[in-house]
């Protein structure tokens, strides 16, 4: 042992042949190590507390989350949003590692229930908290707790205490391009695992439901679906009202009628006018042969009767022809008896000249010809004041049918007004109808808790529990021991005063050595090789040195 320490200083290199020399000179102390820190992990491996796990999974289908909106969101102008799975699965995980889903658990489960302590190691450190005075608390935090009672507040620690017991052993796992969602809960036993996954489900279900749920709405539309049903009414009630009064049907067939009405005077003004002009003009005619046409005509002539002043004005012009033949042998020719004579001859000539030699005997009638044209005149006449009358009444009549087409255009505008409140109202009341049957499914949904998410695996119930994990913590603490086995051996034959700490033990340990040496149980070598030859002297000195030690505390 000397000798190795000689050789073997602090600060010199280690290697791994000083490791496994170190080993084999403090084999016992590494092996004592060794026991005693295997020992040590078996009893924490059995004693440590047991964990159970409950899983259970989800599946988020297609449903009225994802496909429809909410029926208050759509009363209006909407665009199309195009909302992936993978963000509504991502806010059902978000819900499900929510505080207040939580806190809902470890309402219905209970605190006491979740925190209650069930190894033994558990227990004894409560029971050692227990046993630790509490220090005073400050004015400062008294005044921020407020009116709450130590009852209350031991409560609410103990309360918050299991919100985070909760949320640490809880696990959500939601796989990519998948619409299934895992929970996983441990607990101290498997039947609080399972009871914790159950109530995370109920309770994640009821704020699924209340996410998508707008309070109040199915009221909402209720009073406003009465209230345009209401306007609706009186809308039409106004129109029927408006139409009794106008005496109409409908408005464009009471535009149509008026206006082939009034198409139909305007053509029989334009043919009365016409007819006025042609009368008028055939007056003026009747007129014109009235002043051209005498009032009287023969209607009788007598030729052939004989005219006595012509014949007495013939025996006189040949009593003068004699005469001027008498004179005319008495006188000359400028005699004035003569001239005077000759020219009542010839002023007798001219007038029997110009009378006829036969006379005519004429009846005189009225002209039946005037007359025919006098009445005409006089039915022209008629005729042209009748068509006056006519235009006149035709007028008239335009005129009030152009005011009543204009009463039926100004009720068109009241019409049209009170028809477009009613189309108003009426779609209002057939949305809000709508969005009332909606709200009324959407109640009966939320009351029986129908959502889009379904449970395709119950919460499990586990007997074998899932921490600690045995063989793993053996296989750790079996590395573990081995390290610090090596590390005691190390350590000793590096350091001179932890060599003097296990010199007893070392003692102890070569003299089971011994006893077993001379009962057989350690073959021996039959040769030695040089450093196993150093290794037994120091041995025996580190016996030696022992021996003393021993007699020099007695």
């Amino acid at each position: 042992m000397a000798r190795r320490r000689q050789n073997t200083s602090a600060d010199s290199p280690l290697t791994l042949f000083d490791i496994f020399a170190a080993v084999i000179e403090y084999r016992w102390r590494a092996a004592f190590t060794f026991l005693l820190v295997m020992a040590l992990s078996l009893v924490a491996v059995v004693l440590f507390p047991k964990k159970f796990e409950s899983e259970a999974k989800m599946f988020v289908r297609l449903g009225r989350g994802s496909v429809t909106m909410d029926t208050t969101a759509t009363t209006g102008q909407t665009i199309s949003i195009q909302e992936s799975r993978e963000s509504e699965i991502n806010s059902i995980t978000d819900m499900l590692q929510s505080r207040q889903l939580a806190e809902d658990v470890v309402t219905a489960i209970g605190a006491d229930r979740i925190l209650e302590k069930h190894s033994w190691i558990e227990k004894s450190i409560d029971n050692v908290m227990a046993m630790i005075p509490e220090l005073p608390e400050s004015s400062g935090a008294g005044e921020e707790l407020g009116s709450m009672t130590p009852e209350q507040i031991k409560l609410q620690e103990q309360f918050e205490s299991a919100v985070r017991y909760v949320v640490k052993n809880t696990k959500i796992n939601s796989p990519k391009k998948s619409t299934t969602i895992t929970v996983v809960c441990r607990a101290r036993t498997p039947k609080l695992a399972q009871d914790l996954t159950t109530k995370f489900l109920e309770s994640h279900n009821k704020m699924h439901l209340d996410a998508y749920k707008s309070p109040g709405s199915y009221k909402f539309f209720e009073e406003n679906f009465a209230e345009h049903e209401r306007m609706v009414s009186d809308y039409e009630d106004a129109m029927r009202e408006a139409k009794n009064d106008m005496v109409v049907l409908t408005i464009e067939g009471k535009q149509q009628s008026l206006q082939e009405q009034i198409t139909s005077v305007e053509k029989e003004i334009i043919n009365t006018n016409t007819e006025l002009f042609s009368a008028r003009a055939s007056l003026l005619d009747f007129m014109a042969d009235m002043e051209r046409l005498p009032e009287e005509m023969a209607t009788e002539t007598t030729r052939g009767i004989a005219n006595e002043a012509n014949d007495k004005m013939r025996d006189r012009l040949y009593e003068l022809e004699i005469r001027e033949k008498d004179l005319a042998s008495k006188y000359k020719s400028v005699h004035p008896k003569l001239v005077t004579l000759r020219q009542q001859l010839n002023d007798s000539k001219m007038i029997l000249a110009s009378q006829e030699k036969e006379r005519e005997h004429n009846v005189m009638a009225i002209n039946p010809v005037r007359q025919d044209v006098h009445k005409s005149l006089l039915t022209a006449k008629s005729r042209i004041a009748g068509l006056e009358a006519k235009i006149d009444a035709l007028l008239t009549v335009e005129q009030e049918l152009n005011n009543e087409l204009q009463k039926v255009n100004s009720f068109e505008l009241t019409s049209s007004e009170l028809r477009r409140r009613i189309n108003i109202a009426d779609n209002n009341h057939r949305i809000y109808a709508q969005k009332l049957e909606e709200s009324r499914i959407n109640n009966a949904l939320d009351q029986e808790a129908i959502s889009n998410v379904s449970i395709v695996q119950q919460p499990s119930f586990v007997m074998k529990h899932v921490s600690p994990k045995r063989s793993l913590l053996g296989v750790l603490g079996f590395l573990l021991s081995m390290l610090c086995g090596v590390f005691v051996a190390v350590a000793s034959d590096r350091f001179p005063g932890v060599d003097d700490d296990y010199a007893e033990l070392d003692q102890r340990l070569a003299q089971i050595e011994s006893k077993a040496t001379s009962r057989g149980i350690v073959e021996r070598v039959p040769e030695s090789s040089p450093v196993e030859t150093d290794v037994a002297a120091d041995d025996d000195h580190r016996v030696v040195e022992n021996n003393h030690a021993d007699h020099h505390n007695d």
